[in-house]
């Protein structure tokens, strides 16, 4: 496997790991023992390729994923806010 190879393997398997994980508390910490690479080089990488930080993007895809279900549901917001583990409602 090439270094190319590698490093898209690797966004791959952070990327279907957030979004296995969007309604938990994602950190560093847990996704670079999943993929097993540091999270400094972690995080490093993810910039590289997607120019974010990889936390943010995290943020992101709860928050979209948590309006999605806002807005296709009749789930109050802070059952959904609860639900994807923010810590008010405002978020």
């Amino acid at each position: 496997m090439t270094s190319e190879e590698y490093l898209y393997k690797s966004i791959e398997m952070i990327l279907d790991y957030i979004e296995k994980n969007l309604k938990n508390r994602i950190i560093l910490d847990d996704i670079s023992n999943e993929v097993h690479i540091s999270k400094y080089h972690l995080d490093r990488i993810f910039h590289a390729v997607l120019n974010k930080k990889l936390i943010e993007y995290a943020r992101m895809r709860k928050l979209s994923s948590s309006l999605k279900e806002l807005l296709e549901t009749n789930l109050k917001i802070s059952d959904i806010s609860r639900e994807y583990g923010f810590e008010y409602e405002q978020s």
